[in-house]
């Protein structure tokens, strides 16, 4: 039976995930087939992802964390730290840019997103002032300030 936005309908947040991780995972021999159901499950509009939020050792999470201690990522934060703004200020368009609407749409990511920062600022000599700052034109909406020890 083929896969309808219908048939998508009758599936919980969670079926419906598991189905779209399936797909993104299907064998060589089915990916144009996988790759229609991708699309369907995007376009549907209906909630794919994780209920239960975003795990870090997922692969989703393993592609933030790459970013996040790539040079790139670490000289984004610290210009964004340089300039006064929450360090995920420099991180989160890299993640956006690099992971599209995954990022956008995935329950919790920006909160992983702002641990994995966090870990990354502490490596590289930072901490916490323990002030929160709004965050503008970003997913996040708001993220950690840190100052260099």
């Amino acid at each position: 039976m083929a896969w309808t936005r219908e048939r998508l309908e009758r599936l919980s947040q969670k079926q419906l995930h598991d189905l779209y991780q399936n797909a993104k995972n299907a064998k060589a021999s089915q990916q144009a087939q996988a790759a229609d159901l991708i699309r369907l499950i995007q376009d549907s509009g209906l909630p794919y992802s994780d209920p239960e939020g975003l795990k870090l050792d997922s692969p989703l999470g393993r592609q933030m964390k790459a970013i996040i201690f790539s040079p790139e990522g670490v000289a984004a934060a610290i210009a964004a730290t340089e300039r006064g703004l929450p360090a995920l200020a420099g991180i989160d368009p890299l993640i956006s840019e690099h992971l599209d609407k995954e990022y956008a749409e995935t329950y919790e990511a920006t909160i992983q997103a702002g641990y994995l920062v966090a870990n990354m600022m502490r490596a590289n000599g930072y901490f916490p002032t323990g002030l929160q700052a709004p965050i503008r034109g970003c997913v996040a909406k708001s993220g950690e300030v840190y100052r260099k020890r």
